[in-house]
């Protein structure tokens, strides 16, 4: 019980409380698997990715994503002269994100009407989940694609149903992600300067309420989310003063009861820079991170930030 009861203070549990592993968020199917998602990582470096890119397609990049091929970027694109498509841009590993380098892009106005504002991307299982915020109704959704022999075709769109805060508000949250581990859609609260803590999670069918994880630790300014087995990632585009005034962060949770595991810190010197998106996939870095640097009078540059763990096996 020694290395049970170690492993329950990395999740912030008390040494001398009682622990009953079944109560634990979308429970481990065994005790030994609830104690091998409780370690996690505690520094990382970023790697040498990708590094400032100012092209045309980076217009209000809202995002990352991969599906084992490409990296995937959603974009709320642009208006006026020299306009670009919300859209979603497909780019091979190993390359400059650059322009001319574009393997696929999904324009997303040519196949929803009145789009509003595109927000963070993510994948799992030949499925690519988009956030879409829609202005005519208070209403956050989630355009669905299925992976085909030729690309990706429309599935479905999820209408993100209301949820009820601790003191009897009923709002809808923002899409964010989807969480592999429940087959849930993963929410958060949309209004940019509240500080919160809640997760939510809804039917990938119905949009309905299912779950809520409540963090130990309050955020704010919420950009984008992800998931591996064992954490829920949360970028975050307030300033720590922990780090000083020229970092954002990155901040993980356990997924078992939302305790604080650590935080990335992740440099954005400029004031117009700010975080988005963010997705987890194995690998020599394993969680990836949108920069993007907005210019009034030119398009948008981004800073693609790849992080490395000191221990990749338990992120």
């Amino acid at each position: 019980m020694i290395s049970l009861r170690l492993r329950l203070r990395n999740i912030g549990v008390a040494l001398d409380s009682s622990f009953y592993y079944k109560s634990l968020h979308f429970p481990p199917h065994s005790l030994r698997e609830a104690m091998d998602l409780m370690d996690a990582p505690t520094t990382w470096q970023e790697t040498h990715g990708n590094k400032g890119e100012d092209q045309n397609w980076t217009e209000e990049c809202q995002g990352v994503a991969t599906d084992g091929e490409y990296w995937i970027f959603s974009s709320n694109g642009s208006t006026g002269a020299g306009s670009n498509p919300r859209a979603l841009y497909f780019f091979p590993y190993g390359i400059k994100l650059t322009d001319d380098n574009i393997k696929r892009m999904i324009n997303l106005d040519s196949l929803f009407p009145e789009l509003h504002h595109i927000g963070p991307v993510s994948y799992h299982d030949n499925h690519l989940y988009v956030s879409h915020w829609k202005e005519s109704q208070p209403s956050d959704q989630a355009l669905i694609f299925v992976r085909t022999s030729s690309g990706y075709a429309v599935d479905r769109v999820v209408d993100i149903k209301p949820v009820t805060s601790d003191t009897g508000e009923t709002f809808t949250p923002e899409f964010q992600a989807y969480d592999p581990i429940s087959g849930l859609l993963a929410t958060m609260r949309g209004r940019y300067d509240d500080w919160q803590y809640k997760v939510f999670f809804h039917d990938a069918t119905s949009g309905e309420w299912r779950h809520t994880i409540n963090l130990s630790t309050w955020v704010k300014e919420i950009a984008g989310v992800c998931f591996s087995a064992r954490n829920i990632f949360v970028a975050c585009n307030f300033r720590d003063s922990a780090w000083g005034h020229d970092y954002k962060g990155i901040y993980y949770f356990s997924r078992l009861n939302g305790a604080r595991m650590g935080a990335i810190p992740v440099l954005a010197e400029e004031s117009n820079q700010e975080m988005e998106g963010i997705c987890y996939a194995p690998g020599p870095a394993q969680i990836h991170a949108v920069l993007l640097e907005n210019q009034k009078l030119a398009k948008d540059n981004i800073f693609f930030k790849q992080f490395a763990a000191d221990h990749p096996d338990v992120v």
